[in-house]
């Protein structure tokens, strides 16, 4: 299921939140930084070639 960035940030701030639910949308959200970062370094350097 994908879910956008800050609604899983919302969602994970919740108080309401189930412990496992917050775990995951934590790990998706920390893959897709990650890969946005990688994308980011990626276009930073592509002028560069």
């Amino acid at each position: 299921m994908r879910v956008r960035q800050r609604d899983a940030y919302l969602e994970i701030i919740d108080k309401q939140t189930n412990p496992k639910r917050r775990k995951e949308l934590i790990a998706s959200l920390t893959e897709y930084c990650k890969l946005d970062t990688l994308a980011m370094v990626r276009l930073a350097r592509f002028p560069q070639q």
